[in-house]
């Protein structure tokens, strides 16, 4: 694994150190509350018009109206990622509203306690068909003029961590495959994919930092990389969309 050195833990004033995301449109799915929130903020602050979807439409208005308040452009959407119909009405309004989109992140992913299969229905239904539809559905928008996306998955679908929820870990497994799928999409279509895979979050404001900068890593285009959250923030690559391991066993 090399360290891709996406930068150092997040400061007061690191903001500027970014690229400026003006006249940029993001849309954040999960965003109403914990890292999606912070991941919305980060990119209004940069300067981008935010979508702000979530299932839950008083956080995501939150949210949207915290932004609104420090003088960014945002608007909060319900939408249930699982549902594509929901999906398909989320990127109409945002191209009604801000007329173009650039930047995609699917945060959305729930985990639920236990193993029941109507838990596996909901849970593969909205980290994975989810990310499946709203990336779908991104995709005319994005080939406009080239964008990014960002898949969010979780180090449990690595191996990691107890293993107690194996709905949740399959799903976030499938996310990683899923993306290295893509690959044609960067190539063909100028539309970058990654993946970032959390082993905890603990400071959603250094996560958001760090996927706001793979995003716009043009070098970094279709790679999964893990972040690690201890006393230094660390992303590191984990290998090329085949996983072919570049170090010796």
């Amino acid at each position: 694994m090399s360290d891709l050195r996406l930068g150092e833990p997040a400061v007061a004033g690191r903001v500027t150190m970014l690229k400026r995301l003006d006249r940029r449109v993001a849309l954040v799915t999960g965003g109403g509350s914990g890292a999606g929130a912070a991941i919305a903020r980060r990119c209004a602050d940069l300067g981008a018009s935010v979508v702000v979807a979530d299932i839950d439409y008083a956080l995501a208005g939150e949210v949207a109206a915290g932004i609104r308040a420090v003088g960014g452009a945002a608007l909060a959407h319900r939408c249930d990622v699982a549902v594509e119909e929901q999906v398909v009405t989320l990127i109409e309004r945002a191209m009604h509203e801000f007329g173009s989109l650039d930047l995609v992140v699917n945060n959305a992913g729930p985990w639920l306690d236990d193993d029941p299969v109507e838990h596996w229905t909901r849970i593969v239904g909205t980290n994975l068909l989810g990310t499946l539809h709203v990336t779908r559905a991104s995709i005319d928008a994005l080939r406009r003029r080239g964008g990014a996306i960002v898949n969010v998955a979780a180090g449990c679908g690595l191996g990691f961590g107890d293993g107690d929820r194996p709905a949740y870990s399959a799903a976030k497994a499938g996310i990683m495959r899923f993306t290295a799928a893509l690959r044609g999409l960067q190539q063909d279509q100028r539309i970058r994919v990654n993946c970032i895979v959390p082993d905890r979050i603990e400071i959603p404001e250094e996560f958001a930092l760090s996927v706001v900068e793979l995003a716009l890593r043009e070098d970094c285009a279709g790679r999964v990389v893990l972040y690690r959250d201890g006393a230094v923030r660390e992303v590191v690559q984990y290998g090329d969309p085949g996983y072919r391991r570049t170090e010796p066993w």
